[in-house]
């Protein structure tokens, strides 16, 4: 019998795996993913491994992004060192710093992103002042030392070169899933109808991930997707020669997207993005043209305006959020583990949930201090206050309605009283229909899906 089966052919199945056989060179697993990767978080994901600039706002908790900053560095030292001793090729690096800028006439909420992530940055030494000629007097603009980013499709094929012929891998979805406490043999059913059994089972299939806890377990979290469109451009080589040298540029998370983020991927080639789009189900869910547009002319207006001559390929992939908005890491049961509801951090923070999946495989250990309130069997976890959600879900959609130039001529003074009354008429309509306690607070983002 195979002693793991995993479910998710992303960075974290690709990268679990990797380190497995490191361990147990005649470890026997199965992999089952999609060959296609359609919609894959990693593939359509600028690969940047920041910490820093994703800590946008305290209003979840001082505790909860203290967790964040800690996973993360631990994680981003483990990826330095990786490329330092050569144990992943040195060519899949394609940054070593991030610049992160904002626009000094930009929203309230911005600038307060910018401001923590600036002090976060001197906390912990990665805060550089440097200048360089790309940026006008408009931006306000400071470097993140050894935030580096990846090339994700060099990535995943480095990966995959690696492992591949040391495991079985299976080309198909996971349909369903057989395992419980006490059965010796586990079971996963592929679309085909294929069965693949294994001692243990690991699930790491983004989004997907819901559907398949969920037959195992009706009180695991509920999985949601935020999907992300971007752009893979080419022909850029002009831009990307005044760039600063191995550095992203981006903005820190602006309101409910992902702002911009400048990833050069080699003399010719960069990768813009991000949307984010909150849903329940994203399989249907088509491009917006509001974001699509946004992006780009955001690009131009703020970065580069000489675009006539650029190629572009869309990319998009479906990250999974939880309901609460934080990660589900951990055990269904003493024979399915699951990495799921990541969000933005799947691909910067593997290294850290690889090790603990490998403790918890090899260890039993089924305790972890920095993620103890993070079981795929909680109850969904309170955001702060409902104050708190509602000030961070009024601020967050201000300054969405600002960036896409949605106020038109409205006061902002009157849009932000309409975003109260709006919050406050979501929160009465839960409450009465009994989907929430009176006193439960929902995360902002989500909350805008019960509108």
């Amino acid at each position: 019998m195979n002693d793991l089966t995993i479910i998710g052919n992303g960075i974290i199945g690709y990268f679990i795996a990797y380190n497995y056989l490191n361990l147990e060179p005649k470890a026997k697993i199965n992999l089952i993913g999609p060959s296609t990767k359609l919609n894959s978080a990693t593939m359509a994901s600028g690969a940047m491994i920041n910490v820093l600039p994703e800590i946008d706002t305290l209003a979840n908790g001082k505790d909860y992004y203290e967790q964040k900053i800690q996973i993360g560095e631990q994680s981003t030292k483990i990826w330095n060192d990786l490329f330092k001793k050569g144990v992943i090729d040195k060519n899949i690096k394609i940054a070593d710093n991030t610049i992160l800028y904002r626009q000094k006439n930009g929203p309230k909420y911005e600038k307060r992103a910018y401001e923590l992530s600036k002090v976060n940055c001197k906390k912990n030494k990665k805060f550089l002042n440097k200048k360089y000629k790309i940026f006008n007097n408009q931006k306000e603009y400071f470097t993140i030392k050894n935030e580096i980013a990846l090339d994700s499709n060099l990535l995943i094929k480095f990966f995959e070169k690696k492992i591949k012929k040391k495991i079985n891998y299976i080309n198909s979805f996971a349909k369903s899933i057989i395992t419980s406490d006490f059965k010796k043999a586990q079971q996963v059913i592929t679309s085909e109808g294929k069965i693949i059994s294994s001692k243990k089972i690991l699930i790491c299939c983004g989004y997907n991930s819901g559907k398949l806890m969920n037959s195992i377990n009706r009180n695991s979290i509920q999985i949601l997707s935020s999907v992300g469109d971007a752009f893979q451009i080419q022909n850029a080589d002009n831009f990307i020669s005044k760039l600063p040298k191995r550095s992203v540029i981006r903005t820190t998370n602006r309101g409910s997207s992902c702002g911009i983020h400048v990833v050069p991927l080699n003399s010719k080639k960069f990768y813009l993005g991000s949307t984010s789009n909150l849903t329940f189900g994203p399989d249907n869910e088509k491009p917006k043209f509001g974001s699509i547009e946004y992006l780009l002319s955001t690009f131009r207006n703020e970065i580069y305006e000489n675009t006539n001559s650029f190629q572009i390929n869309h990319v998009r992939g479906f990250r999974p959020v939880s309901i609460d908005g934080k990660p589900a890491v951990g055990e269904l049961n003493k024979n399915t583990f699951v990495i799921t509801g990541t969000f933005r951090d799947g691909l910067t923070n593997v290294p850290y949930y690889s090790k603990i999946f490998l403790e918890w495989l090899f260890k039993n250990n089924q305790y972890f201090s920095l993620i103890s309130d993070w079981s795929p069997l909680r109850k969904p976890i309170t955001f702060g206050t409902q104050s708190d959600s509602i000030e961070e879900y009024v601020d967050t959609k201000l300054c969405g309605l600002i960036e896409h130039k949605s106020i038109k001529n409205k006061k902002k003074s009157k849009v932000k009283n309409e975003l109260y009354q709006e919050a406050k008429k979501i929160y009465k309509k839960l409450i009465s229909n009994k989907q929430i306690d009176k006193n439960f607070s929902i995360h902002p983002l989500i909350l805008n899906l019960y509108k």
